[in-house]
């Protein structure tokens, strides 16, 4: 079993993270809801860019539908890492500018 494709390349995650993060929002408590709007916003941004550049989203698990066949493979080979090399680049802005403890702990 594929535990990486199957599980971590689900849609249900990210909206786990997004309603972890409005349950907080609702409780007031901001910070949390910040950081848990953002991974779920990096989870979704992951899965998109994973459809085109290789077609390993896999399963929407827990449901037994298949999406990698209506994922065409529009770049293939290294560029499978787009995704990661665009969140080191940001994180690396971030940390230049010193925004990430800025964003994370007004």
């Amino acid at each position: 079993i594929d535990l990486h494709g199957l599980f971590t390349h689900s849609i249900f995650f990210a909206l786990l993270f997004l309603v972890i993060g409005l349950i907080c929002h609702y409780y007031k408590n901001v910070k949390w809801a910040k950081i848990f709007y953002v991974i779920a916003a990096g989870w979704t941004i992951h899965l998109l860019l994973d459809c085109p550049v290789g077609g390993q989203i896999g399963y929407l698990w827990p449901l037994s539908i298949d999406i990698y066949k209506y994922c065409p493979d529009l770049i293939s080979g290294y560029m499978a890492s787009l995704d990661a090399i665009i969140l080191v680049i940001w994180l690396i802005h971030e940390e230049v500018h010193k925004n990430i403890r800025v964003y994370f702990f007004k």
